[in-house]
Protein backbone atom coordinates (compact mmCIF):
# COMPACT_ATOMS: atom_id res chain seq x y z
CA UNK A 1 0.00 0.00 0.00
CA UNK A 2 1.27 3.49 -0.81
CA UNK A 3 2.57 5.38 2.22
CA UNK A 4 0.08 8.26 1.86
CA UNK A 5 -2.76 5.73 2.09
CA UNK A 6 -1.34 4.49 5.40
CA UNK A 7 -1.23 8.10 6.57
CA UNK A 8 -4.87 8.53 5.60
CA UNK A 9 -5.78 5.42 7.59
CA UNK A 10 -3.98 6.84 10.62
CA UNK A 11 -5.87 10.13 10.24
CA UNK A 12 -9.38 8.70 9.73
CA UNK A 13 -9.16 5.20 11.21
CA UNK A 14 -10.88 6.08 14.48
CA UNK A 15 -13.38 8.59 13.06
CA UNK A 16 -14.56 7.57 9.60
CA UNK A 17 -17.93 5.79 9.53
CA UNK A 18 -16.61 2.78 7.59
CA UNK A 19 -13.82 2.00 10.05
CA UNK A 20 -16.18 2.48 12.98
CA UNK A 21 -18.55 -0.08 11.47
CA UNK A 22 -15.75 -2.54 10.63
CA UNK A 23 -14.35 -2.38 14.15
CA UNK A 24 -17.82 -2.74 15.64
CA UNK A 25 -18.48 -5.89 13.60
CA UNK A 26 -15.14 -7.46 14.52
CA UNK A 27 -15.48 -6.62 18.21
CA UNK A 28 -19.00 -8.06 18.29
CA UNK A 29 -17.72 -11.25 16.70
CA UNK A 30 -14.93 -11.53 19.27
CA UNK A 31 -17.35 -10.97 22.16
CA UNK A 32 -19.58 -13.74 20.86
CA UNK A 33 -16.98 -16.32 19.84
CA UNK A 34 -14.42 -15.63 22.62
CA UNK A 35 -16.84 -15.26 25.55
CA UNK A 36 -14.22 -15.92 28.25
CA UNK A 37 -12.02 -13.14 26.81
CA UNK A 38 -8.81 -15.03 27.53
CA UNK A 39 -5.65 -15.68 25.54
CA UNK A 40 -3.78 -13.81 22.83
CA UNK A 41 -5.12 -11.97 19.79
CA UNK A 42 -3.23 -11.24 16.58
CA UNK A 43 -4.19 -8.39 14.28
CA UNK A 44 -2.80 -9.87 11.08
CA UNK A 45 -1.97 -6.83 8.93
CA UNK A 46 -2.68 -4.26 11.62
CA UNK A 47 -1.82 -1.13 9.63
CA UNK A 48 -1.69 1.97 11.81
CA UNK A 49 -3.17 0.16 14.82
CA UNK A 50 -6.68 1.60 14.98
CA UNK A 51 -8.35 -1.74 15.70
CA UNK A 52 -5.67 -2.80 18.19
CA UNK A 53 -6.38 0.36 20.18
CA UNK A 54 -10.11 -0.33 20.29
CA UNK A 55 -9.55 -4.00 21.07
CA UNK A 56 -7.37 -3.24 24.07
CA UNK A 57 -10.01 -0.88 25.43
CA UNK A 58 -12.68 -3.63 25.20
CA UNK A 59 -10.67 -6.78 26.00
CA UNK A 60 -8.36 -5.80 28.84
CA UNK A 61 -7.90 -9.42 29.93
CA UNK A 62 -6.45 -10.50 26.57
CA UNK A 63 -3.00 -9.78 25.19
CA UNK A 64 -2.83 -8.05 21.80
CA UNK A 65 -0.23 -8.49 19.08
CA UNK A 66 0.03 -7.00 15.61
CA UNK A 67 2.03 -7.50 12.45
CA UNK A 68 2.57 -5.26 9.44
CA UNK A 69 5.07 -5.39 6.61
CA UNK A 70 5.96 -1.67 6.84
CA UNK A 71 8.50 -0.78 9.56
CA UNK A 72 7.33 2.81 10.04
CA UNK A 73 3.66 1.82 10.10
CA UNK A 74 4.39 -0.86 12.70
CA UNK A 75 6.02 1.86 14.85
CA UNK A 76 2.88 3.98 14.54
CA UNK A 77 0.67 1.02 15.46
CA UNK A 78 2.83 0.25 18.48
CA UNK A 79 2.69 3.86 19.65
CA UNK A 80 -1.06 4.22 19.15
CA UNK A 81 -2.15 0.94 20.69
CA UNK A 82 0.54 -0.03 23.18
CA UNK A 83 0.40 -3.55 21.75
CA UNK A 84 3.38 -5.65 20.71
CA UNK A 85 3.69 -5.05 16.95
CA UNK A 86 6.28 -6.77 14.77
CA UNK A 87 7.38 -6.33 11.19
CA UNK A 88 6.75 -9.23 8.86
CA UNK A 89 4.58 -10.76 6.18
CA UNK A 90 1.31 -12.53 6.81
CA UNK A 91 2.29 -15.19 4.27
CA UNK A 92 5.00 -16.40 6.68
CA UNK A 93 4.01 -15.38 10.21
CA UNK A 94 6.94 -15.03 12.66
CA UNK A 95 5.06 -16.81 15.46
CA UNK A 96 5.05 -20.31 16.89
CA UNK A 97 2.29 -22.84 16.34
CA UNK A 98 -0.86 -22.79 18.49
CA UNK A 99 -0.27 -19.46 20.25
CA UNK A 100 -3.35 -17.33 19.52
CA UNK A 101 -6.93 -17.69 20.69
CA UNK A 102 -8.10 -15.30 18.00
CA UNK A 103 -6.86 -13.61 14.87
CA UNK A 104 -8.41 -10.77 12.89
CA UNK A 105 -7.64 -9.92 9.29
CA UNK A 106 -9.11 -6.70 7.92
CA UNK A 107 -8.77 -6.23 4.15
CA UNK A 108 -5.47 -8.06 3.78
CA UNK A 109 -6.37 -11.17 1.77
CA UNK A 110 -7.29 -8.84 -1.08
CA UNK A 111 -3.79 -7.28 -1.30
CA UNK A 112 -1.35 -8.01 -4.09
CA UNK A 113 1.26 -9.07 -1.54
CA UNK A 114 -0.98 -11.69 0.06
CA UNK A 115 -1.25 -15.24 -1.20
CA UNK A 116 -4.75 -16.20 0.01
CA UNK A 117 -4.02 -19.88 0.63
CA UNK A 118 -0.66 -19.28 2.32
CA UNK A 119 -2.22 -16.49 4.36
CA UNK A 120 -5.04 -18.72 5.58
CA UNK A 121 -2.68 -21.65 6.23
CA UNK A 122 -0.41 -19.50 8.40
CA UNK A 123 -3.35 -18.20 10.41
CA UNK A 124 -4.51 -21.80 10.89
CA UNK A 125 -1.05 -22.84 12.09
CA UNK A 126 -0.73 -20.06 14.64
CA UNK A 127 -4.22 -20.43 16.11
CA UNK A 128 -4.84 -22.79 19.00
CA UNK A 129 -7.30 -25.63 18.36
CA UNK A 130 -10.69 -24.03 18.87
CA UNK A 131 -9.29 -20.58 18.05
CA UNK A 132 -11.16 -18.25 15.70
CA UNK A 133 -10.19 -16.20 12.69
CA UNK A 134 -12.24 -13.18 11.61
CA UNK A 135 -11.67 -12.11 8.01
CA UNK A 136 -13.01 -9.01 6.28
CA UNK A 137 -12.52 -8.42 2.55
CA UNK A 138 -14.10 -6.24 -0.16
CA UNK A 139 -16.96 -7.81 -2.10
CA UNK A 140 -17.55 -8.48 -5.81
CA UNK A 141 -15.00 -8.32 -8.61
CA UNK A 142 -17.30 -6.05 -10.61
CA UNK A 143 -16.87 -3.35 -7.93
CA UNK A 144 -13.11 -3.15 -8.50
CA UNK A 145 -12.18 0.53 -8.87
CA UNK A 146 -9.43 3.13 -8.51
CA UNK A 147 -9.83 2.82 -4.74
CA UNK A 148 -8.66 -0.82 -4.89
CA UNK A 149 -5.62 0.12 -6.94
CA UNK A 150 -4.65 2.90 -4.52
CA UNK A 151 -4.69 0.51 -1.56
CA UNK A 152 -2.91 -2.29 -3.47
CA UNK A 153 -6.02 -4.42 -3.82
CA UNK A 154 -5.97 -7.00 -6.60
CA UNK A 155 -8.97 -9.20 -5.75
CA UNK A 156 -12.44 -8.98 -4.29
CA UNK A 157 -14.54 -11.85 -2.96
CA UNK A 158 -18.00 -13.26 -2.64
CA UNK A 159 -19.16 -14.86 0.57
CA UNK A 160 -18.88 -18.27 -1.09
CA UNK A 161 -15.39 -17.77 -2.53
CA UNK A 162 -13.95 -16.51 0.77
CA UNK A 163 -15.55 -19.34 2.76
CA UNK A 164 -14.20 -21.89 0.26
CA UNK A 165 -10.64 -20.54 0.53
CA UNK A 166 -10.73 -20.81 4.31
CA UNK A 167 -12.35 -24.24 4.34
CA UNK A 168 -9.68 -25.60 1.98
CA UNK A 169 -6.98 -25.16 4.64
CA UNK A 170 -9.08 -26.80 7.36
CA UNK A 171 -11.16 -24.05 8.93
CA UNK A 172 -14.76 -24.62 10.01
CA UNK A 173 -17.23 -21.89 9.04
CA UNK A 174 -19.00 -20.34 12.03
CA UNK A 175 -20.60 -17.30 10.45
CA UNK A 176 -20.47 -15.62 7.05
CA UNK A 177 -22.24 -12.51 5.80
CA UNK A 178 -22.03 -9.46 3.64
CA UNK A 179 -22.18 -6.04 5.27
CA UNK A 180 -22.27 -2.35 4.28
CA UNK A 181 -25.63 -3.33 2.85
CA UNK A 182 -27.78 -0.35 3.84
CA UNK A 183 -25.41 2.05 2.03
CA UNK A 184 -24.56 -0.34 -0.80
CA UNK A 185 -26.44 1.58 -3.51
CA UNK A 186 -24.48 4.74 -2.67
CA UNK A 187 -21.24 2.77 -2.85
CA UNK A 188 -22.09 1.44 -6.30
CA UNK A 189 -22.91 4.94 -7.52
CA UNK A 190 -19.65 6.27 -6.09
CA UNK A 191 -17.50 3.53 -7.60
CA UNK A 192 -19.24 3.00 -10.95
CA UNK A 193 -21.14 6.16 -11.87
CA UNK A 194 -19.68 9.19 -10.11
CA UNK A 195 -16.12 7.96 -10.38
CA UNK A 196 -13.21 10.05 -9.19
CA UNK A 197 -10.89 11.53 -11.80
CA UNK A 198 -8.17 12.47 -9.32
CA UNK A 199 -7.05 8.90 -8.66
CA UNK A 200 -7.71 9.19 -4.93
CA UNK A 201 -8.96 6.39 -2.71
CA UNK A 202 -12.12 6.63 -0.61
CA UNK A 203 -10.09 6.95 2.60
CA UNK A 204 -11.30 10.38 3.63
CA UNK A 205 -13.82 11.88 5.97
CA UNK A 206 -17.22 12.93 4.68
CA UNK A 207 -18.85 16.23 5.76
CA UNK A 208 -19.79 16.05 9.48
CA UNK A 209 -23.54 15.70 8.86
CA UNK A 210 -23.01 12.87 6.36
CA UNK A 211 -20.61 11.11 8.75
CA UNK A 212 -23.21 11.39 11.52
CA UNK A 213 -25.99 9.95 9.36
CA UNK A 214 -23.80 7.13 8.05
CA UNK A 215 -22.72 6.27 11.59
CA UNK A 216 -26.34 5.93 12.71
CA UNK A 217 -27.17 3.76 9.70
CA UNK A 218 -24.20 1.49 10.31
CA UNK A 219 -24.96 1.15 14.02
CA UNK A 220 -28.33 -0.27 13.03
CA UNK A 221 -26.66 -2.66 10.59
CA UNK A 222 -24.09 -3.73 13.20
CA UNK A 223 -26.92 -4.55 15.60
CA UNK A 224 -28.51 -6.83 12.99
CA UNK A 225 -25.20 -8.57 12.33
CA UNK A 226 -24.64 -9.05 16.05
CA UNK A 227 -28.03 -10.73 16.29
CA UNK A 228 -27.09 -12.90 13.32
CA UNK A 229 -23.93 -14.05 15.11
CA UNK A 230 -25.92 -15.07 18.18
CA UNK A 231 -28.49 -16.94 16.10
CA UNK A 232 -25.98 -18.39 13.61
CA UNK A 233 -27.86 -16.91 10.68
CA UNK A 234 -26.89 -14.80 7.67
CA UNK A 235 -29.06 -11.71 7.63
CA UNK A 236 -27.48 -9.62 4.90
CA UNK A 237 -27.38 -11.27 1.45
CA UNK A 238 -25.31 -8.57 -0.30
CA UNK A 239 -23.08 -5.63 0.53
CA UNK A 240 -19.79 -3.89 -0.09
CA UNK A 241 -17.75 -6.18 2.18
CA UNK A 242 -17.67 -9.82 3.28
CA UNK A 243 -17.17 -10.81 6.92
CA UNK A 244 -16.45 -14.44 7.79
CA UNK A 245 -15.79 -16.03 11.17
CA UNK A 246 -14.06 -19.43 11.09
CA UNK A 247 -12.73 -21.79 13.73
CA UNK A 248 -9.75 -24.10 13.83
CA UNK A 249 -11.29 -27.45 14.83
CA UNK A 250 -10.25 -28.91 18.18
Amino acid sequence: MERDEYIKIEEVGEKMWWFRALHCNMLNALKHYIPDQKGNLLDDGCGAGGFLKRFQASFASMSAFGIDKEFNIAKIARRRSGAEVVVGTANILPFSDNVFSACVSANVMCHKGADPREYASEAFRCLKPGGILIVNVPAYDWLFSVHDRRVDGVRRYTRTSLARTLEEVGFQIEYATYWNTFLFALMVLRRKVFTSNDGESDLKMMPPLVEAVFNVVMKCECAILSLGMRKGLVFLPFGGSVLVVVKRPK
